[in-house]
Parts: C-alpha cells; structure tokens; sequence
C-alpha cells in the first residue's frame, strides 16, 4: 500500500515538469557561430537563449526538461557532455545573477520603508 502512495508522488512530480524541446541541426545552433572558440568555451547563441526565453514564458510554473534534438551525424558523447555543462553553467549563472538582483531590491526597499 505504501508503495502505491510513493508511485503516485512521483507520477505527480513527473507531471508537473514541463518539457521544452528544441531541434538543431549543428552545434552552431546553439553556440555562437561568430565565436572561433572551442565548443568548451564558446559563447551561447543569443538565438538559442532567446528561443528557450520564449517557451518557457508559455508555460512558467513547474519545473523544465530541456530536450535537445539533434541529427545522429552530430552524436558524439564528449560534445554532448559539454553542451550540457555549458547549458548548466549559464543558467546557474543567470540563477544566481537574479537572486542578487532580487535582495538588492529587497534592501532598497527596506532602506526606503525605513
């Protein structure tokens, strides 16, 4: 019986997130084609951003799988590993850009109470 109860939670955690998929024909639809980098340090495309900014303002609640879909001519598990990374990386960075913005506010705001 307990076990039914523990399945239920996770199909209900399962539906609440939200999948944003998105397919690419080459590593450049997501990395910057103007940046010579390697793929390690080569700066996201603004596109790409801006796509994902765009899904997930369809639907915010929840939580978001990124699905990435690509040809098999571009599987390669090492440019994988680094896309995810990369993926990663910004986004905590952009995480934690917001939370400071966010107390700067609620300082500025308590200052201004005061």
């Amino acid at each position: 019986m307990q076990n039914t109860d523990k399945t239920k939670g996770t199909q209900q955690r399962i539906k609440d997130i939200k999948e944003i998929s998105i397919a690419i024909d080459t590593w450049d639809d997501i990395f910057s084609d103007f940046d010579p980098h390697p793929l390690n340090i080569r700066a996201l495309s603004e596109d790409f951003i801006a796509e994902l900014k765009k899904r997930y303002r369809e639907t915010r609640k929840g939580n978001f799988l990124v699905t990435i879909y690509a040809p098999i001519s571009l599987r390669n598990s090492e440019s994988e590993k680094t896309v995810i990374q990369r993926l990663k990386k910004y986004f905590k960075h952009r995480s934690m850009q917001r939370q400071k913005e966010i107390g700067r506010i609620r300082r500025k705001g308590g200052v201004f109470s005061l």
